[in-house]
């Protein structure tokens, strides 16, 4: 099966799709967020001609299958159907929009300089997070604390706007 295929195939049904490439399982866009969420794995963006665009990719060796569904069992979601090429996942909701795979950082191909793209939003989330990481918790009242997370979140409502 095709990326592309893949990908639509899990928009349409709501399910996650891990393939097998050499001894990786790979997870794209919605399966690459969900190793990222429930395991931690990095995700990185891709750019895939055969897409027509880029993707957020993850994976991990595939002796480690059995760590991993037991991750996804634990938060609700069900193997819908496993083979030797595939993993298919139910019940679990992580979608992946453009702004969403925007956010990762673009993964370099050997000698080529890969220029990432602006983005407004993603720059002003980084002077988001260096504000909340630069409010001293230990020393605000929590009167204070309270009222810090209001404007940050009202400044994240103005983001997603």
């Amino acid at each position: 099966m095709e990326i592309k295929e893949l990908i639509e195939k899990q928009e349409k049904t709501g399910h996650i799709f891990l393939v097998r490439q050499g001894l990786f399982l790979r997870g794209y866009n919605s399966g690459a967020r969900m190793l990222e969420h429930l395991l931690g794995y990095k995700v990185t963006r891709i750019s895939l001609k055969s897409y027509g665009g880029e993707v957020c990719v993850a994976g991990f060796p595939s002796d480690r299958a059995d760590r991993v569904i037991e991750a996804i069992r634990k938060q609700g979601g069900e193997i819908v159907e496993k083979t030797d090429c595939q993993l298919e996942i139910g019940g679990l909701n992580y979608t992946c929009t453009p702004e969403e795979i925007a956010y990762y950082e673009i993964k370099e191909k050997k000698g080529h300089k890969v220029k990432e793209p602006v983005n407004i939003v993603h720059q002003e989330e980084k002077i988001l997070a260096r504000k909340v990481l630069g409010f001293n918790l230990s020393a605000a009242t929590p009167l204070e604390a309270m009222l810090f997370l209001h404007e940050i979140q009202k400044e994240f409502k103005e983001l997603n706007k």
